[in-house]
């Protein structure tokens, strides 16, 4: 897949993701119903909100970023992507976490 490519499917996966996120919000920041709009762009740091397989490639949406394997965010390694989960490790200590889970205490 070219760059074009992973990035149509990258904005069709945060589209549909936004009923996700409106309707379970342990990614969000807020619980406040007026601050609704800003939920939607302002996720918690280490949240998985996408995973996406090709022949080619894995990558997964975390803290809205777009990352694969052996990538960093911040000082947390992305260890391996799965179907279902995204595997990390900082400091030694390894964790995994479901699109949506809330993240982890350990990105702290």
């Amino acid at each position: 897949m070219n760059r074009l490519t992973w990035a149509m499917l990258i904005v069709a996966c945060m589209l549909i993701g936004k009923k996700v996120l409106d309707s379970t919000a342990p990614c969000t920041t807020s619980s406040d119903p007026t601050k609704q709009s800003q939920e939607r762009s302002e996720t918690q740091e280490g949240c998985v909100t996408g995973i996406m397989h090709s022949s080619a490639k894995v990558s997964a949406i975390v803290s809205s970023r777009l990352v694969h394997e052996g990538d960093f965010i911040g000082d947390v390694k992305v260890v391996k992507i799965d179907k279902d989960r995204v595997h990390f490790q900082k400091l030694g200590i390894e964790w995994s976490q479901t699109v949506q889970d809330p993240p982890s205490k350990r990105w702290k």
